[in-house]
């Protein structure tokens, strides 16, 4: 894999984690039937994904003075009952935040409710691994 490929291939894994809309699937997947390294492609992929997720964990962290306004109307007592339960089941949703549409949302959630940087990488990194070596266990599949 060349280095503008790999170079592409972490630039629009990261950017389809954001709150950006896009996918790098389909580049996964032709990468694989092009006889791309599997685990190359799997780890460039999910360290470009979780660093995207990660993104939108700061611009919740940053931006949650926005919903604590008036304007936004958050209730403070909510958000204590949120974070509770986000600290003590955030693990499940951080993992699946892989998922189309509501996961880059959960990265943000975890940012406003302050979730621990350490375990949000953690899980997050493992949920997005877990995607591409779906995708790429497909992708490798004769059709």
């Amino acid at each position: 894999m060349s280095l503008e490929t790999k170079w592409s291939l972490f630039t629009l894994s990261f950017l389809s984690a954001t709150l950006l809309p896009g996918g790098s699937e389909a580049y996964v997947f032709y990468l694989i039937k092009n006889d791309a390294y599997f685990l190359q492609t799997i780890f460039i992929a999910t360290i470009g994904n979780t660093l995207g997720g990660f993104t939108n964990y700061v611009i919740g962290r940053w931006g949650k003075q926005l919903l604590y306004s008036k304007w936004f109307g958050f209730d403070r007592r909510k958000l204590r009952k949120a974070r509770f339960f986000f600290h003590k089941r955030g693990q499940f949703a951080l993992f699946f935040a892989f998922l189309p549409i509501i996961g880059d949302p959960i990265t943000a959630v975890a940012g406003v409710l302050e979730y621990s940087i350490s375990k949000f990488f953690f899980w997050v990194f493992l949920g997005k691994m877990f995607r591409y070596t779906v995708i790429v266990y497909l992708s490798s599949w004769q059709i």
